[in-house]
């Protein structure tokens, strides 16, 4: 992933072959790259949103590595915990407790669509199924009974 251009076509646009700069053009930011896969999932692009996501799994695949720890700038860093944006995204998961609502828009397998959420006082699992009429089941473990889904 290409992460910076050079519009204004200057001589020296990433520094000298000395500067500290140099250092991060060869290392692979996890974080960011979620972030655009998250922001493509949420703009419809899914297929390419799967392969960028893709792409990171397979560079820390367990058979490689600790696939505990996407390495950027050191180990355990905190900005890889992005990837949760993408399957946010996948789930079209928006909540707001204080408001009292949750509300999923899958992006695929509109028809079967099943998956795990957490929110400020608890966790869940949503399943909806689409036939001749849509059908929506909520296990809660939690104190989002007063939610109401948001149409």
């Amino acid at each position: 992933m290409v992460m910076n251009t050079n519009p204004k076509n200057e001589s020296k646009p990433y520094g000298d072959n000395v500067s500290w700069q140099l250092g991060y053009f060869h290392e692979c930011m996890t974080g960011f790259e979620h972030q655009v896969a998250s922001h493509m999932m949420a703009e419809g692009m899914i297929e390419e949103a799967l392969t960028l996501t893709r792409a990171i799994h397979d560079r820390y695949h367990a058979a490689k590595r600790n696939p505990f720890n996407e390495i950027e700038c050191s180990d355990h860093y905190g900005r890889a915990m992005a990837s949760y944006g993408t399957f946010l995204s996948a789930c079209g998961f928006k909540y707001h407790g204080p408001k009292g609502y949750i509300r999923f828009a899958p992006q695929w397998s509109k028809e079967n669509f099943k998956a795990a959420f957490t929110a400020a006082e608890g966790w869940g699992c949503y399943e909806q199924k689409i036939g001749e009429k849509q059908q929506h089941f909520f296990l809660l473990n939690m104190a989002l009974y007063n939610c109401k889904p948001l149409a």
